[in-house]
């Protein structure tokens, strides 16, 4: 990963609301967090927790057992990571999800993203990798 590409990753995690949430409970410091969302994305984490999905929140390095149920019991039910789209979330592909997120928490409009991301999608019969998607969105929002 360069280090443009980790910058829009940490900007994006912090700027969502879930980071604070995670803080919050017993045991989660900002290592942890951090290794929660990178790991899992704003999206598969926010899913995780949202079904009580214990074993993927153990996915994360630093993540037992013990820590995924605690997280599931203290956070479910919260809307953490309310400025990603539900709508988005249950119809695109993880890709589009994780790119619109990002464009989102970089300060662009939905709308405008969604635009940058259809005008990057146009005509591609294979979809970029993620951070050329963003790089790509970037330049038509």
């Amino acid at each position: 990963m360069t280090n443009k590409q980790a910058a829009i990753e940490i900007i994006r995690q912090l700027r969502s609301g879930g980071f604070e949430a995670l803080l919050a409970v017993s045991g989660v410091g900002p290592k942890m967090a951090l290794a929660l969302m990178g790991t899992l994305g704003l999206a598969e984490l926010r899913r995780a927790l949202e079904c009580g999905d214990a074993v993927a929140l153990a996915r994360a390095p630093g993540i037992g057992k013990r820590t995924a149920e605690r997280l599931i019991v203290e956070l479910k039910g919260k809307d953490l990571f309310s400025d990603l789209p539900q709508a988005v979330e249950k119809q695109a592909s993880p890709l589009l999800r994780d790119a619109l997120s990002a464009l989102i928490n970089l300060g662009f409009s939905q709308a405008a993203s969604r635009q940058a991301l259809e005008k990057v999608l146009a005509g591609k019969k294979k979809p970029p990798s993620l951070p050329m998607l963003i790089a790509s969105a970037l330049r038509h929002v």
